[in-house]
């Protein structure tokens, strides 16, 4: 992992989302943004990754930017927060599991013929149940390994499953969610991270509940918690934190649910965010 071990006695917590706010379309960190939060860090701040990711490539990503050891990653969405040191010092952990997993499979079982992708995680492994395009470029941004199987009901459950199609053809997906809604909105939480990528975990499994376990855990106050990210399955992870600041390039209704709103991702939206509303937040205030 990182070569840094020192630890950082942290008075606050930076909980940062991946995809669209610290990593660009094409699987760049903007160079600014490290140096932000690299300061921050430095300042006792801890730097929490907040992912729909699963642990092994948030895991990566934490090291880019050289986040300390002793911190922790929240991945699946909230399903699995573990310390950096070691997925196996967790925190929280809540797979869909049982009748609500194979419900959800069967659900999404009607609609594989019509340009839907269905990913499914076991022992922080990626599985899928066919090989196109749309995993070449899922595998080739996130740099994720994945296993090929051949039905999903011979899974117990997954801490996460991931249904995605092509971007130009989201309306699937929407009518994919509604019946998820009629059927299991008592089951399940579903959650968009793209316009095209459409997330189903167990009930009351958020960013935002994975977050407050985090926060008791090391102790930080409430005051002291900031979050940033740009989509639908950021708005729980604002909900927990005192501060949370909304990328440029999120949608309108992710935005309105912002404490602030800074620069989109490819115009320092990260180091604007630390910046101005974390290191000289009072400053930002006034």
């Amino acid at each position: 992992m990182s070569n840094n071990k020192i630890h950082i006695p942290y008075h606050s917590a930076i909980f940062i989302d991946l995809d669209g706010t610290l990593v660009m379309r094409d699987g760049s960190i903007p160079e600014k943004a490290i140096t932000s939060l690299n300061e921050a860090q430095s300042k006792g701040y801890m730097i929490v990754i907040a992912t729909g990711r699963m642990y092994r490539s948030a895991l990566k990503e934490a090291a880019r930017i050289g986040v300390n050891e002793d911190s922790a990653i929240i991945s699946y969405n909230g399903a699995l927060a573990a310390k950096i040191s070691n997925i196996n010092d967790v925190m929280y952990s809540n797979n869909i599991s049982g009748a609500d997993f194979y419900q959800a499979i069967g659900i999404l079982d009607k609609y594989k013929n019509h340009d839907i992708t269905v990913f499914c995680y076991s022992h922080d492994e990626l599985l899928v149940d066919r090989e196109n395009d749309l995993l070449a470029e899922y595998t080739a941004r996130t740099g994720a390994k994945y296993k090929k199987i051949k039905n999903f009901q011979t899974l117990n459950g997954s801490p996460k499953i991931l249904a995605i199609t092509k971007p130009e053809k989201p309306q699937i997906l929407k009518i994919i969610a509604n019946e998820f809604m009629e059927k299991m909105a008592d089951k399940v939480e579903c959650a968009f991270s793209f316009e095209h990528y459409f997330e189903i975990n167990a009930k009351n499994v958020t960013k935002g509940h994975a977050i407050k376990k985090i926060s008791e855990y090391y102790k930080v106050p409430f005051e002291n918690t900031f979050a940033i990210g740009d989509s639908f399955n950021d708005i729980e992870m604002f909900g927990s934190v005192k501060t949370s600041i909304a990328m440029g390039n999120a949608a309108p209704e992710v935005q309105k649910r912002a404490t602030f709103v800074t620069s989109d991702i490819s115009n320092d939206g990260i180091f604007n965010a630390v910046n101005k509303f974390i290191l000289n937040k009072k400053n930002a205030v006034n």
